[in-house]
Order: structure tokens, then sequence, then C-alpha cells
């Protein structure tokens, strides 16, 4: 057992030297145009699941200082895992807001929604509550958040929808 974890934790670094991050190049991010645009990358796989993607946007929602790729990755898999969660006919939808000198974005969606188990375990590098999941998609938007210092939480509401959000 001992020489079977040295084999596994020389694996995760060496794992993690291959997937090494680069630093986030911040620039000024339009969020409403990122969205814009995972709606358009998505429209096809929502019709084809019967999935709606909803908007509620700020007028004064103004440009934050961030990575847009690094940004866009992180919807990209918010939106995936959403996509999974409900499997076909649902709802996600997207908020920013901009209220006390910050700009938050919650993505929501309508699916299975999180366990007490999964909710615990969700960021944790491998873990997946999905038959064909890795483990790696959150474990990339954590080190991502992270690194651009901003703060984040996943959870299932009362009212049984997941939100993920983000606070720039």
């Amino acid at each position: 057992v001992i020489t079977r974890n040295e084999h596994l934790n020389r694996f995760m670094r060496d794992f993690a030297q291959v997937v090494k991050l680069p630093d986030p190049a911040p620039t000024e991010v339009n969020l409403t145009e990122v969205l814009a645009q995972i709606g358009t990358m998505y429209q096809v796989q929502f019709g084809e699941r019967d999935i709606q993607w909803r908007t509620d946007i700020a007028a004064d929602v103004p440009l934050v200082l961030a990575d847009r790729s690094q940004i866009e990755q992180v919807l990209i898999n918010i939106v995936n895992n959403a996509m999974e969660a409900i499997g076909t006919e649902g709802v996600i939808e997207a908020r920013l807001q901009y209220q006390n000198d910050a700009v938050t974005l919650e993505v929501l969606d309508n699916g299975e929604g999180l366990s007490d188990k999964s909710q615990g375990e969700l960021f944790t590098p491998f873990y997946s509550s999905k038959s064909s999941g890795q483990g790696l998609g959150l474990t990339l938007v954590k080190e991502i958040l992270i690194r651009h210092g901003l703060e984040f939480d996943l959870h299932t509401r009362n009212n049984g929808r997941t939100c993920f959000y983000i606070r720039f």
C-alpha cells in the first residue's frame, strides 16, 4: 500500500507538470459578450436536448479584468456540467449583476442537483459523480478562478436549482 501510494503521488506530481496552467493574462473583458458567445456556441446542443438558454444581464455591468480565454473555459465547463445534470428538457440561466462595486455571475440549472456527498467532493481532482466523468473539469475551473483571485461557490439551492456563483 505504501509503495502504491508513493507511485500515485509521483504520478500526480508528473501529471500536474504536464497540465500546468499558464498564469492569467488579464485584460478588460465584457462578460455580456462572453455569455452571448457561449449561447451561440451551444445553440445546436441546446436545441437537440430541448434546453433553454436564458440570460438575465443588468444594464450597468462594467468590464472586468480577467484572462478571457480562461474565463471562457470556466463557463464552458460549467455549461457542460449543467447540460449533463439536466439531460433533456431543462433550463440553464446566466445572471450577470453589478452591485456594491462587484460583478457577480450565476449560472443556474434545473438539473438533477447535487447530493450532500457530491457537494463536499466536487473540486477534488479525479472525483466525479458521473459514470463517464474524469473529475478534472471542476478542478480546472477551481484552479483558474483561484489564480484570478475570485470568490466562487457551487451548490444546490432549496428550490432544487444548482447554482455556480462567481464574484469578480
